[in-house]
């Protein structure tokens, strides 16, 4: 015991000495972001309804939604990256873990005693607080899979903790059968003295992926005993609320072996004061990465807040084994909705934390919305589990496409699940939404790219872009027939999901040609001649972009030819602008991709549209800004079917779902472009920036460079670069 507790004082002092290291290093500016977050701290001084009067937090694979009812109990729902059902594209596809109950006799966060709930940015930590001076943290442990709950109260007092399934089989028997659900009750554990214990095995063994898979938790705190399997009870009255919860998810193929990998995975609570200060050093280590404080007047401020939050919200959930969902991400809610088979009258159907409109599977042009912004904030590891489920489809997807198409290439689907999926688009296949859209692979190279050029990691460069490069762009090259002349004819090729079977989309050119040219750019080290060789001849047989004119302006066009039939409300013409970078400041024929953003078909903002980050990167400040506003202005506008949330950053549904995350993910990538390109060698600052704004922001971009810079009352106080490869900052705003 006396060896154990000299052991838990040295970590305590190794955290703090390793705080002191990252605070000595920072400097006074990076000091000063993290008090500044202070100001968008969310706070609440009353009780919540219900779960829409949630607030997030997580570790980046688990999230809670959070929040206390009148009657002074408090709630959370547990959410995790990789709990799927057996059907994992339904709309129960990706499951919460359970929901959460702990009552307090004495009722100090009753509606009348409660005090506060705060969200403390900086330390990834809620405080609640009510009467007799009752506290409470909640964390969930940034390095281990753990949920905390700590608190004190004046007076000693009873404490209960309840799980509350979200799949018992009264649950399942009473829902409506709209929801077409075949899911099953979770295990509970009876014989685990003063535990709860937990857990949903998946029944599907057809699916390799998800036979045996398993996910629950274990519950467990100080002075609590067991009442019956699912609750736990203070052994007596008690001051100290230390409850811990550790949440997993595993493939054993028996309950114990599941429950043995997890018990493996408890941590004494002698650790936990060590946990904690680890904890806040990667909250402060994730601000300390980047920061946009804008000011000027209430509009700066707003998008600040959105900005910030969006960051929180995505950090929460971005670390986990697959990609953020963007209808929801693992911060589902209860809801009633209006739902109903066709041909017949809607009616309002409840429906709880399990359920998503749009399913468990990933759309690619939604689901991208919340990665690309990671990478001018700095966020690289949060990448990675977006980059290697996509990577990790491949050989199944390779698979595939040789059966269908007899090519030996990758071609990922617009619409799969976790594990991936290829559409049944063959030249004679029935057009659709997603049957011939191949553009994903192109646009996952392009921010693979933009990933290799912003970190310089060279091993993911070998080992991940340049394998997938040659898999994609060898499918277009082969997959398509030349015309006379030799050159590749796209076709049929969709021109997003808005133009079915289009001739050569302007979409899929820019992106195959942009590709190329930029891994060509790449240093001769990581390239061979043979690659060189066989990309070099891509682009000689390369369709040339569609052009046309509109309104007697010259503009690049949809495509060579479409069917002038318009499913969806994009507008494929200006994806030469983004996320294909052919178009630009500082590149040709500004003018032409100027004419095209300006007589667009579709002028629509929120959820996935992205007109914005065009706007942005022609310079457009004015339509960049106008439009940035309004995202933020959606939150409770009518147009956007707002479900009341009582977070400012559960945007939604939008199109989709709520929280819309790829709603944040446009709104922080426009801010970014507004504030920050990079253009060949030239760093562009404040290229679409407005001059009544003031802005303190720090950034990432190519060449692992990092700029800060400080623009107030029309004038560029400071700025300053730390790049290895020569890059050189102009400033656009003045």
């Amino acid at each position: 015991m006396k060896n154990k507790t000299l052991f838990n004082v040295f970590l305590m002092l190794t955290c703090m000495l390793l705080i002191g290291r990252v605070n000595a290093q920072s400097t006074k500016a990076d000091v000063e972001v993290l008090k500044r977050l202070d100001n968008y701290n969310v706070s609440w001084n009353t009780p919540s309804g219900n779960s829409k009067g949630s607030m997030p937090i997580g570790n980046g694979d688990i999230g809670l939604n959070i929040w206390v009812e009148k009657s002074g109990d408090l709630l959370f729902y547990i959410g995790k990256s990789d709990c799927w059902s057996e059907n994992p594209g339904t709309t129960e596809g990706l499951l919460k873990v359970g929901r959460m109950r702990l009552h307090i006799n004495g009722n100090p966060l009753k509606e009348e005693s409660f005090s506060s709930q705060t969200l403390d940015l900086k330390t990834g930590t809620i405080h609640i607080k009510g009467k007799n001076n009752f506290t409470l943290n909640v964390w969930v442990d940034a390095n281990h899979p753990i949920i905390h709950l700590e608190g004190t109260n004046l007076l000693p007092d009873q404490y209960s903790l309840s799980f509350e399934s979200l799949r018992s089989d009264a649950i399942q028997s009473a829902k409506d059968s709209l929801l077409k659900s075949k899911l099953h009750g979770d295990d509970i554990l009876s014989n685990q003295p003063n535990k709860i214990t937990w857990v949903y095995q998946n029944q599907n063994k057809k699916i390799p992926q998800l036979t045996n898979l398993k996910f629950g938790a274990i519950a467990q705190g100080e002075g609590l005993i067991t009442k019956d399997a699912t609750t736990l009870v203070s052994a007596a009255p008690q001051k100290k609320v230390n409850i811990s919860i550790t949440v997993a998810t595993n493939y054993e193929p028996t309950i114990n072996g599941w429950l043995q990998s997890t018990v493996s995975k408890v941590r004494n609570t002698t650790l936990f004061a060590a946990d904690y200060e680890a904890h806040k050093l990667w909250w402060s280590s994730f601000w300390n990465r980047s920061w946009v404080f804008l000011d000027g007047d209430k509009d700066a401020e707003t998008i600040t807040r959105a900005y910030i939050l969006q960051r929180f919200v995505s950090a929460c959930a971005g670390r986990g084994n697959y990609a953020i969902k963007f209808n929801g991400s693992i911060f589902t809610m209860d809801d009633t909705l209006m739902m109903g088979d066709k041909n017949k009258p809607k009616k309002p159907v409840a429906v709880n934390g399990d359920f998503r409109s749009w399913g468990g599977s990933y759309w690619m042009q939604n689901t991208r919305h919340m990665y690309w912004p990671m990478l001018a904030a700095g966020d690289f590891d949060m990448l990675q589990p977006f980059f290697n489920m996509y990577l990790n489809m491949v050989p199944g997807n390779k698979e595939a496409v040789k059966k269908m198409y007899g090519v030996d290439g990758v071609c990922f689907a617009e619409t799969s699940p976790f594990y991936g999926l290829v559409a049944e688009a063959k030249d004679d296949s029935k057009p659709g939404y997603v049957q011939h859209y191949y553009t994903q692979s192109l646009e996952l190279l392009a921010m693979m790219l933009d990933y290799y050029n912003y970190s310089g990691d060279v091993d993911f460069a070998k080992n991940k872009l340049l394998p997938l490069a040659d898999d994609a762009l060898r499918f277009f090259a082969e997959r398509f027939k030349k015309d006379a002349t030799g050159k590749l004819v796209f076709f049929p090729d969709n021109a997003m999901e808005t133009y079915w079977k289009a001739k050569n989309p302007a979409s899929d050119i820019a992106g195959f040609t942009y590709i190329i040219k930029t891994l060509l750019a790449m240093p001769d080290n990581l390239l061979n001649v043979q690659r060189k060789n066989v990309w070099q001849q891509y682009l000689t047989i390369a369709p040339d972009l569609p052009l046309g004119t509109k309104n007697g302006k010259p503009v690049i066009a949809v495509a060579e030819q479409t069917d002038s039939i318009r499913h969806n409300t994009e507008n494929p013409e200006l994806y030469t602008i983004f996320p294909f970078r052919v178009y630009g400041l500082n590149k040709p024929d500004l003018q032409l991709a100027r004419n095209t953003f300006n007589e667009r078909t579709i002028k629509t903002v929120g959820c996935w549209h992205h007109d914005c980050l065009s706007a942005a990167l022609l310079g457009d400040t004015e339509s960049a800004q106008k439009e940035l506003i309004k995202i933020c202005s959606l939150k409770n506008a009518k147009d956007n079917k707002d479900n009341d949330f009582r977070f400012p950053a559960f945007w939604g549904p939008g199109h989709d779902y709520s929280p819309d995350e790829d709603h944040g993910g446009v709104l922080q990538n426009a801010l970014q472009l507004m504030l920050l390109q990079c253009v060949n060698n030239d760093v562009l600052l404040l290229p679409a920036f407005p001059k009544k704004w003031n802005v303190t922001f720090k950034l990432h971009t190519e060449g692992q460079s990092i700029v800060k810079a400080d623009w107030r009352n029309g004038k560029m106080i400071n700025s300053s670069i730390e790049t290895t490869t020569g890059k050189k900052l102009k400033i656009i705003n003045e």
